[in-house]
Formats: C-alpha cells, structure tokens, sequence
C-alpha cells in the first residue's frame, strides 16, 4: 500500500493501467515476484466482433505505453501488426502473384492448426481447438490493426494521444 501511494496508484489510462503501474513499481526497484499459482479473472466479451474491438484497443494501448516509456514496448508487441500486414499485402498480392499469396495462406493455415491442436491438447479439450480456429485470426487481427494505427498517429503523425473504440463493448 505504501509503494502504491507512493507512486500515485492506478494511471489515467483506459487501458494498460496495469502494465503502466507495474512499470512504475519496477522502476522504483521494487521486488517483483511472480505468482504461479495466482488466480486472475478477466471478463471475456460476448462475441467475437466484442472481442475485436477489446484486442484493438489493446494494441492501441501498447502504443500509447511505449510514448510514456519506451521500455514498455518490446519486439514481440510488433508480432501481431506484423502478421496483420503481411496478411493484408497477400491479399493485394493475389492479383499479381497467386502462387505466393496461396503459399503464405498455407503457411498462416499451418501455423494456426498447430495453435489450435495445441490449445485443445493443452486443455484436454477438442472443442477448444475448434473455437481457437474462429478466435485467433479476431485476436491477431485485432490487436494488429490497433498497433498499426496507433503507431501511425503516435510516432509517424506525432498525435498526441490516440483511443480505440470508445463506447462500452461489453
């Protein structure tokens, strides 16, 4: 409680408070530990088009974490935008290289098989596999589309602040 005071609790934000937060605490030099056995809840969104709009705003979120500190964005936060682009440039692709725009579509297919018969043995749950099929492409795509716009505005355009979807999408 002392360090949460002391470094001026929760943040501003709409979403990333809690990375932001615990940026500030390592920071501080604080120690940090990792719960193994911690039990977090998240509240899930109805549908998939809810689901886009929360994973959006989270890769508008890492955007806006990276202009208060550089730090808080790290080659991985790039992996999502990236396959979103490459996704997108294939589809452009098609008309003037069929044979690539069909190869990365096998490889992106093979990729999300593996995801998604790892997720159904990892829960011992088949239905699992087959909802991460839908699921996935949302989640990528998603976060993908945010990052990429937020980055625009922020550091190409040097907006101020830039939001996702605003109104409620639960």
């Amino acid at each position: 409680k002392t360090l949460f005071e002391k470094i001026g609790g929760f943040g501003s934000l709409r979403h990333g408070q809690d990375i932001e937060l615990s940026n500030r605490i390592i920071k501080e030099q604080a120690v940090v530990k990792l719960l193994d056995n911690a039990i977090v809840y998240h509240r899930r969104r109805t549908t998939l088009l809810k689901f886009f709009r929360q994973v959006f705003n989270w890769g508008v979120a890492r955007v806006n974490l990276a202009k208060m500190d550089i730090k808080m964005l790290q080659i991985v936060h790039f992996l999502p935008s990236t396959a979103t682009a490459i996704f997108f440039f294939s589809i452009i692709g098609i008309f003037f290289y069929p044979n690539i725009f069909i190869s990365l579509m096998y490889l992106y297919f093979m990729i999300l098989s593996a995801i998604c018969i790892y997720g159904g043995l990892k829960t011992h749950n088949i239905k699992v596999s087959f909802n991460l099929f839908l699921v996935i492409p949302f989640q990528i795509m998603g976060y993908g589309l945010g990052f990429i716009l937020a980055f625009i505005k922020r550091f190409i355009f040097g907006h101020s602040s830039f939001t996702g979807f605003e109104k409620k999408y639960y």
